[in-house]
């Protein structure tokens, strides 16, 4: 959903108040079964703030909503209680978001619904308001950056096949390095029961070319200002002190080893911090504008070995989680069912 660019934020409010009034919408039921105090509490306090009244005392009560669904979150809700403690998480964030809205709260409203995207992500049921809210705080209380396409002298390459072939070696089992991408045939019949490499395969990607993801200018271009996402900070997760929290996108960035700026060494970094696992795409959907999703990923594949696997009916049900890390960050030997592409910095 977009709003007009002047009136946008009354548009929204009055969209939400109308729509948690729906007994029609699924998620708004299974809020109400979730609590229906809370769904009461939360459709006054819409109304309260469209009307611009009460706005001290909605803010407070939206702070307790959120901290009582959050905590419901993290007990591990299953089914219909999940689904409605995530509307009851989104919309509440969402009206906390916009309540006491101005120039000194904007990035305070942009990382809480970024929080919402990184909890709840598609099932929100308000991804695409989100995305477009956030814009609209950007560009009316914030500073944007364009990026404008340019030579950078890179220091990130694909693996050239002498670098590929030492790290497959470090693999448990044999791991095939294949100089040409093999067609969905040959995938099917001859390599789909084993692990292989592809040496180059993504090197025209755009996120290697025009719209280098080792820009912190083209990045920043991409998320705005305001931005956070989550990150794993230790040498893997294995290790002592391993943790996760929420960081400011620029500072993750300004932590990368990135091609327009500075190159980091190890002694400047007390710890490794990286983001793994996390579909970075919900929260900037550009990205997907700088991949091409190989073809296998929809090639039905025989039982006995794959009789659980099902191929992606469509894009809208391909799961791609991005891994993005400084030099040193590790992840443990394990087994996975995806296609994973890599580049790396070349230092």
């Amino acid at each position: 959903m977009t709003f007009n660019a002047s009136g946008w934020h009354h548009e929204f409010m009055q969209f939400l108040a109308e729509d948690l009034s729906d007994d029609a919408n699924p998620l708004t039921r299974a809020l109400v079964k979730c609590s229906r105090p809370a769904y009461s509490a939360l459709t006054s306090i819409a109304r309260d703030v469209l009307a611009g009244k009460s706005i001290q005392r909605s803010c407070l009560l939206l702070d307790s909503l959120i901290t009582d669904s959050r905590r419901h979150l993290s007990s591990k809700a299953t089914g219909k209680s999940l689904a409605g403690w995530m509307r009851l998480y989104t919309d509440s964030c969402l009206l906390r978001s916009l309540a006491d809205l101005g120039p000194s709260t904007a990035l305070e409203s942009i990382a809480r619904l970024d929080s919402i995207i990184i909890t709840c992500g598609i099932a929100s049921g308000r991804l695409d308001s989100i995305l477009s809210i956030i814009k609209c705080i950007q560009r009316s209380y914030l500073s944007i950056n364009s990026f404008c396409a340019y030579a950078i002298a890179s220091r990130s390459t694909l693996a050239n096949n002498d670098e590929l072939r030492g790290n497959l070696y470090a693999s448990s089992s044999d791991v095939l390095l294949l100089l040409d991408a093999p067609s969905l045939l040959s995938f099917k019949t001859n390599y789909s029961k084993s692990p292989f490499a592809i040496s180059g395969f993504a090197c025209d990607w755009p996120a290697l070319v025009e719209h280098p993801w080792c820009s912190t200018a083209y990045l920043h271009s991409i998320s705005g200002p305001g931005r956070v996402i989550p990150v794993e900070i230790g040498v893997d997760y294995r290790a002592q002190g391993w943790t996760q929290e929420l960081m400011k996108w620029d500072d993750f960035l300004a932590y990368l080893d990135l091609d327009d700026k500075p190159l980091l060494t190890n002694t400047t970094r007390d710890h490794i911090i990286y983001l793994a696992q996390h579909n970075l795409s919900l929260q900037f959907p550009e990205l997907l504008k700088d991949i091409i999703v190989p073809d296998y990923v929809y090639v039905s594949l025989d039982p006995p070995e794959f009789c659980h696997y099902r191929p992606p009916g469509n894009d809208e049900q391909l799961v791609i989680n991005m891994w993005l890390g400084p030099k040193g960050t590790i992840s443990p030997a394990h087994t996975v069912c995806d296609i994973c592409t890599q580049w790396t910095p070349k230092v």
